[in-house]
């Protein structure tokens, strides 16, 4: 297995590309609850080295529920062939990430229906407004938790919170023909 290069060198790499007039195009749009400084860079560098003539978007922070429900959106403005939409469990969890203790077991289950009901919304909702193919990541469990070892005996404590948010996107998500779920929580 090679050896990936420094995001330095993608950084350096992507000012470096011309508007080459490659017969293979493509429009990536990418969406995200958190910074992703040098995917944009990283992306446009590998299709450039397939010979890919690559255009991307990228929405402001944490705005891809905004430019999801807008119709006049610079994303739809974009017309991406296909969209990364790409949310922390910080995002996701809002105040409950660092505080999921606050509410009752119940309180924290019916949130992350609610939760995930909205994230598989936003997915539908795009993939119909747009011809884009969407990937979503789902959430990576934490290592950690604000109450340590205790976590275990919590029940529905944050862990089971972001697992049930994978699981519920996954199952809501499966059978749409546009719309694939990149395990970001077996990123290493």
């Amino acid at each position: 297995m090679s050896e990936e290069e420094k995001l330095s060198s993608y950084l350096s790499k992507s000012k470096l590309i011309s508007d080459s007039n490659y017969e293979k195009k493509i429009r990536i749009a990418i969406l995200g609850g958190f910074t992703l400084n040098g995917l944009e860079e990283t992306m446009r560098v590998k299709c450039d080295e397939k010979k890919i003539q690559c255009t991307t978007f990228v929405s402001g922070y944490n705005q891809y529920n905004q430019e999801i429900l807008d119709e006049k959106s610079q994303l739809y403005k974009f017309s991406p062939d296909i969209t990364f939409l790409i949310i922390d469990s910080r995002n996701a969890l809002g105040e409950f990430f660092l505080n999921p203790y606050s509410i009752s077991a119940e309180e924290r289950k019916r949130f992350v229906e609610d939760k995930s009901n909205e994230i598989i919304n936003l997915a539908k909702e795009l993939v119909k407004k747009s011809k884009s193919k969407l990937v979503i990541s789902n959430f990576s469990v934490l290592s950690y938790s604000p109450i340590g070892i205790n976590e275990i005996k919590e029940e529905f404590g944050l862990h089971d919170m972001i697992r049930s948010l994978n699981q519920n996107i996954k199952i809501g998500l499966r059978l749409e023909p546009e719309i694939f779920i990149y395990d970001l929580n077996s990123f290493v």
